[in-house]
């Protein structure tokens, strides 16, 4: 394992036997791994509880699963009571993948060329063959309105060593390919256990989840759950793929006043406001609602602002590798207004500035004067 950044692709065990189903699924991670201390030392953490076969981020790397040859890895990975792992004052949350709720032998493969989306079913299916080097058992292909592949699919393979195989050789080829959740591949029975978890949550309040104005609640709350979460199911590599374009331009381009609605990780109630996110391009520009959407994509997820702030930051950055990037979020937070010190009225506002943005005082001055600005495009 290269320590400047943590693998995503899969590390046989010396044995080169496939792993059982024995996983941990990581989340709370910091949002950037450039760090090599901070990686090393995760991973090292790790490691003290049992034999590691593999570390798997997701595209984000904020999440991810780390995969153990035993059961008894994993539970003294786990500290039985406290589900919290400590590295060097870094805290990640982790809890046992159910293997019921495990996709273990679908990926996700994005990144389509334009070429690409326009293939068949049956030419995408021998590329996916080709790119894998293993046999599709089956290939789900999102299309749009005009019958084009959103660029992406979701591809299964007959058996988890099968597909372990196909991980590695698309990371090998530089090919777009994560690991999926069952939740993606089956999201009703991702429902079914939100749906048992809100009545047993009602019944624990003291109220009677059977009773007419009730009985319903569970379905409800459980779709909206998924809705507000949707994000854990897109992928930032598909939403822009195809959106960039050269472009000889230069100066600001700044989106202000983009609505954002979340949930606060710590509470799982709403933060919402505004995100302002603007760049200096380097020859290359994004389409416009593209900003919007990244947003949206981080922003349905278990949220604090102040990642949410950085992901959006940096994902333009990696994606364009513009000049620089700013982004401002001004939020109210449902969790300081209806409970705790009870604040209605305060704005929490983080902001990461990056690349040129951060080293000119003019420049940061002349994009937050614009954001502080009343807006004078309004219908």
């Amino acid at each position: 394992m290269q320590a400047d950044r943590p693998p995503t692709h899969v590390v046989t065990h010396a044995n080169g036997s496939p792993p059982p189903n024995l996983s941990v699924f990581v989340s709370g991670l910091p949002s950037r791994w450039g760090e090599k201390r901070l990686v090393q030392s995760l991973i090292d953490s790790f490691r003290r509880h049992g034999d590691v076969y593999s570390v798997d981020l997701s595209d984000s790397r904020t999440y991810g699963f780390v995969r153990f040859y035993t059961k008894e890895a994993v539970e003294k990975c786990l500290h039985s009571d406290h589900p919290t792992l400590e590295s060097e004052g870094d805290s990640a949350f982790v809890k046992i993948r159910d293997t019921e709720w495990s996709a273990p032998c679908v990926l996700h493969i994005g990144g389509f060329t334009k070429e690409e989306r326009e293939l068949s079913q049956s030419a995408l299916r021998e590329s996916v063959a080709e790119w894998t080097g293993e046999e599709v058992v089956k290939l789900d292909i999102p299309t749009n309105e005009e019958g084009t592949t959103k660029g992406y699919c979701l591809a299964t393979f007959a058996d988890k060593p099968s597909a372990c195989r196909a991980h590695a050789s698309l990371q090998e080829k530089g090919r777009i390919g994560t690991w999926v959740s069952a939740r993606e591949v089956n999201p009703n029975h991702a429902i079914g256990k939100l749906k048992k978890s809100y009545y047993d949550l009602i019944e624990a309040l003291g109220e009677d989840p059977r009773r007419e104005g009730l009985q319903k609640t569970p379905a409800r709350a459980a779709k909206a759950m998924m809705f507000f979460t949707k994000g854990y199911n897109e992928s930032v590599h598909d939403v822009l793929n195809g959106a960039i374009f050269k472009e000889d331009y230069n100066e600001l381009v700044l989106v202000k006043d983009i609505d954002i609605f979340t949930l606060c990780e710590h509470h799982l109630v709403p933060f919402f406001g505004k995100a302002h996110i603007a760049y200096i391009p380097n020859g290359r520009v994004v389409g416009l609602s593209k900003l919007a959407r990244i947003a949206e994509i981080f922003s349905k997820r278990l949220q604090v602002q102040e990642r949410l702030t950085k992901q959006i930051a940096y994902t333009i950055q990696e994606a364009l590798q513009p000049q620089g990037v700013a982004v401002v979020i001004e939020c109210t937070h449902m969790c300081m207004a209806m409970r705790g010190v009870q604040k209605a009225r305060a704005v929490t506002v983080t902001s990461c500035v990056l690349g040129v943005v951060k080293k000119d005082a003019r420049t940061r001055q002349e994009i937050f004067g614009l954001i502080r600005a009343p807006s004078s495009a309004r219908l």
